[in-house]
């Protein structure tokens, strides 16, 4: 039931009432340290962006970075979860970026099934468009490419 909470103040009490029952302490949130670990995975992300030369990769590290700079809070996505943060972001990134990464992200699913499917002339066509809007996607992340 404390999952359910109607409100994070239900949630932090239903939450420190388990930890003084399994008596254990925990730590109260850092604002800077939390700010620094926002910061920290936003550079390495990055890093990881620039070198990465699969487009499916590229769309997995590149959708919780941008979520990451549009919230200010880190989240971890499965490949299946990417469209239901893209529509989270939907308000907070601008309309070109939105469009940009919905788009990546169509163009990935549609390669992704034409590999799968055999069709190696679909599959190569996909891929080429998707490295060529690479740049783009990097971009839209703060990255410059090299």
């Amino acid at each position: 039931d404390a999952l359910n909470a109607a409100t994070i103040a239900e949630l932090q009490m239903a939450l420190d009432s388990a930890v003084e029952a399994a008596g254990l302490r925990l730590k109260k949130l850092d604002k800077k340290a939390e700010r620094a670990a926002v910061s920290e995975f936003q550079a390495e992300r990055r890093s990881q962006l620039l070198g990465a030369t699969d487009p499916a990769e590229a769309l997995a590290l590149a959708v919780p970075l941008l979520f990451a700079q549009a919230t200010g809070k880190l989240i971890s996505v499965p490949g299946k979860a990417i469209t239901g943060v893209l529509t989270e972001l939907e308000g907070e990134l601008g309309a070109e970026t939105f469009q940009l990464v919905m788009g990546f992200h169509q163009d990935v699913v549609a390669y992704i099934r034409a590999r799968s499917q055999g069709g190696e002339g679909e599959e190569s066509e996909l891929l080429d468009g998707l490295l060529a809007r690479m740049s783009a996607l990097r971009a839209a992340c703060s990255i410059e490419d090299e």
